[in-house]
């Protein structure tokens, strides 16, 4: 059934850092119709989990602004949705547990640090599918904990940011203005995920201009989660008793900077930690709109975000690199954007700000799990 994806009729992209594999490997096991059928979710929870996952395995396929209509995705998305079902009746979802990079991250932590830092090496990475956009730690426990869904919805995110590059005019502030109008619309979907239970498959995906624009897209955003796998260890490795938060997140910050500078070349660190910090910026100033401010400003909204913006190193990076090695198109397009988003936010207000969720909220709603059924009948249908 792959094969007409794989055969150049159609530009797909697969994401082979993606979970790819439980839609390949699994695609010749033939379940009877009865054995989906037992599987399908009774309650919201059960049909949350069902959307994330299969969110995941769509998010794996790709499509470039050249590869045509949607619908010939189709029939590879019934496909997800029946080895969503199957990844989900296994409680531990084994399928999701050991994603290909994240080996890869904590043998970066441990050759930079190891030597230091020695509990890096009784430190464990465990990878789960919460709802959220940061890595996280449980220092007592030598854990560091990172969601499946944060990669793939940073990735979503830095996708239109690479695109960038072609939409803006530095010369046309009205065009500039639309380009933040529509950014926003799509980027605040993806910032949701830590505040909503959303069907992200339902939400925009912007489509990369070409493979090399999702190509730079994966390489930035497997910078970004390096980076917060590895300041998340920093928090267990390091004696940090006695530290304020601040001076503790500092810490941590330079232990994930030393590791990714390691890794990957300076302009693309320069860029992910520039985007990184903006997007998780404007998540908490979402934050705050949403729960925090009225609908007319009263000046209980952070629009600088200077404590976040802060740690994202551009200044130290300007100041011992060549700017020509740093500077590029790629970063001012994206940065720019993220930018037009945060200004046209607070040109719509806090009530503008809800209408667009609301709207996003409308468009992205969860199936009943009497949908869900009808939605596993068609892709039985589809595929038989």
């Amino acid at each position: 059934m792959l094969d007409s994806f794989y055969s150049g009729k159609s530009p797909l992209l697969v994401d082979l850092d993606g979970f790819f594999k439980p839609v390949v490997e699994s695609e010749k096991v033939s379940l009877r119709p009865r054995d989906y059928l037992s599987m399908l979710p009774s309650t919201r929870a059960e049909v949350h989990r069902i959307c994330q996952v299969h969110f995941l395995f769509r998010s794996a396929f790709n499509l470039t602004a050249s590869s045509g209509p949607f619908s010939g995705m189709e029939p590879l998305s019934r496909l997800m949705l029946l080895r969503a079902l199957e990844a989900c009746s296994d409680g531990d979802l084994k399928v999701l547990k050991i994603p290909d990079w994240t080996e890869f991250f904590c043998d970066s932590v441990r050759d930079v640090h190891g030597n230091e830092f020695p509990l890096v090496y009784e430190t464990a990475l465990h990878v789960d599918i919460q709802p959220r956009l940061h890595a996280w730690s449980v220092p007592r426990k030598r854990e560091v904990h990172v969601s499946a869904l944060t990669r793939e919805l940073l990735l979503r995110v830095n996708v239109l940011l690479v695109n960038a590059t072609g939409y803006f005019d530095p010369e046309n502030p009205a065009l500039n203005r639309d380009v933040g109008a529509q950014g926003a619309k799509y980027i605040l979907g993806y910032l949701l995920a830590g505040y909503d239970d959303l069907n992200y498959s339902r939400l925009p995906v912007a489509r990369a201009q070409s493979h090399e624009h999702f190509h730079e897209a994966m390489l930035i955003t497997q910078t970004q989660v390096e980076f917060m796998i590895s300041h998340e260890f920093g928090h267990v490795a390091q004696d940090l008793a006695g530290l304020n938060l601040a001076d503790r997140e500092t810490r941590c910050d330079d232990f994930a900077f030393d590791v990714i500078s390691k890794t990957e070349r300076v302009q693309r660190v320069f860029i992910a930690l520039r985007w990184l910090f903006l997007i998780i910026s404007l998540e908490r100033l979402l934050g705050e709109i949403l729960y925090g401010s009225s609908d007319e400003w009263t000046g209980d909204v952070d629009w600088l975000q200077e404590e976040i913006r802060g740690r994202d190193r551009t200044e130290q990076i300007l100041v011992e690199n060549e700017s020509r090695d740093v500077l590029s198109w790629t970063e001012s397009a994206g940065s720019l954007l993220l930018f037009s988003v945060k200004a046209y936010l607070r040109e719509i207000g806090p009530g503008g700000v809800r209408q667009i969720v609301a709207k996003i909220r409308e468009d992205a709603v969860l199936p009943s799990p009497q949908q869900m059924r009808e939605f596993v009948g068609r892709a039985l249908a589809g595929l038989g």
